[in-house]
């Protein structure tokens, strides 16, 4: 899975999520930019690794003040 940030969401890493494994029930993610720029999971800070259950929404990048997060949802489709 690739997913580019849009320009205006300066704080998301160029690689910041690495889906490394996926599931029946979600993915396991390596999280690259979690003490630079952090990443919250159901409002939860998460740090090198982590799963991210299907439906939940990731917050990439909530340290950085200069622009908007970014806000994912995994889904099964």
């Amino acid at each position: 899975m690739d997913y580019a940030a849009p320009s205006d969401h300066l704080g998301v890493s160029g690689f910041h999520l690495e889906i490394t494994e996926i599931t029946e029930t979600g993915a396991w993610v390596v999280n690259h930019a979690y003490l630079k720029n952090g990443t919250l999971l159901n409002g939860e800070d998460q740090g090198a690794r982590f799963f991210w259950s299907f439906g939940s929404e990731a917050l990439l990048a909530q340290r950085w003040t200069k622009s908007p997060v970014v806000r994912l949802s995994l889904r099964k489709i």
